[in-house]
């Protein structure tokens, strides 16, 4: 039994710590409501953030693998004529060229090639949202190497909220997917952003 095997319990407790995912602190506060991100994912500071929000008005946080240097950036804009999903198209490739936010990370060598932009139509248990943006592209610059860029964005109650994953690495829609769902959800229960609307929405 556990209770006289106490290598069995420190494993345990061990495992638990290990697998358990910690919610993102500091500049997380940024964000209307806090990702909730595994132990490899470390916020990233951007001491010129309270100058560029002076005039910005997007709020955003940045969060970086430890293992394998990816990156996780999360930004949002709240605004009466935000209403149109596809009028920020081309937003969604530029706010994050390197993972970074370009408003304090300016990537005037980079050159964007898009590889898919689309939106679709989706549900989240009983958070359920109209529409969501996808998008896929190459950041190339002569300075580095190669990246490439997974994310989505959506629009809730006047709120556009960005999730993307950004790697020097080939990589696939599903960890932007399933961090952005968890978002979704995050973001309805928030007390700054009112819930989704419910019902008759499927997902591709």
């Amino acid at each position: 039994m556990l209770k006289n095997s106490p290598i069995p319990i420190a494993i345990l407790l061990l495992s638990m710590c290990v697998l358990t995912p910690r919610i993102a602190a500091d500049d997380s506060k940024h964000l209307p409501a806090e990702p909730i991100l595994g132990s490899d994912w470390e916020i990233q500071p951007d001491p010129k953030r309270e100058a560029a929000q002076t005039i910005i008005p997007y709020r955003w946080s940045v969060f970086k693998n430890r293992k394998s240097s990816d990156l996780l950036s999360f930004a949002t804009l709240t605004n009466d004529k935000v209403t149109d999903l596809e009028f920020y198209t081309d937003t969604a490739l530029e706010i994050f060229p390197e993972g970074k936010a370009v408003w304090t990370n300016p990537a005037n060598s980079t050159t964007i090639v898009p590889l898919s932009v689309k939106t679709a139509i989706i549900r989240n248990g009983l958070f359920a949202v109209d529409e969501v943006l996808t998008y896929c592209f190459i950041s190339e610059s002569p300075d580095r190497t190669n990246l490439m860029a997974q994310g989505e964005a959506w629009i809730q109650n006047r709120t556009l909220v960005f999730v993307q994953h950004t790697s020097s690495n080939p990589i696939s829609y599903e960890l932007v997917r399933e961090i952005s769902r968890d978002y979704i959800k995050r973001c309805g229960q928030s007390t700054q952003l009112a819930p989704y609307p419910v019902g008759g929405i499927t997902e591709p």
